[in-house]
């Protein structure tokens, strides 16, 4: 799959799993591992992944997922702008950001866009 294409689905499996969870970001080896480790989970589902902001910002307040992984960058922006989006959209929302240890810049501008927790790689 291209690093351009963003993959939705929202499969009953998923929504028997508990959580739903949506997955933002521009390597696509990461966004196929955080989605395989979902669905093997127990009590969590995937219900999409997002190569651009501009994909998750039209698809995911459709989705309706409990929460969102969303990494520092994006080839279309970065993951603090996209989280203010979709926290206006979806307040409910619960935002993860997934960074670097070199990102705390990142981190700390998301954290001012609405996220509630992050993950260091």
């Amino acid at each position: 799959m291209s690093q351009q294409k963003a993959t939705t689905r929202l499969s009953a499996e998923a929504a028997r799993k508990g959580v739903t969870v949506a997955v933002v970001g521009g390597d696509a080896e990461s966004r196929l591992y955080f989605r395989e480790m979902l669905e093997s989970a127990e009590g969590f589902g995937c219900v999409g992944d997002f190569a651009r902001a501009t994909d998750a910002l039209k698809s995911i307040s459709a989705l309706q997922p409990d929460c969102v992984l969303m990494s520092v960058r994006l080839p279309d922006g970065n993951g603090w702008e996209c989280i203010a989006r979709l926290k206006d959209v979806l307040p409910h929302l619960r935002v993860v950001l997934v960074g670097g240890r070199g990102e705390a810049e990142g981190m700390e501008s998301a954290r001012d866009a609405g996220a509630d927790a992050w993950l260091v790689q």
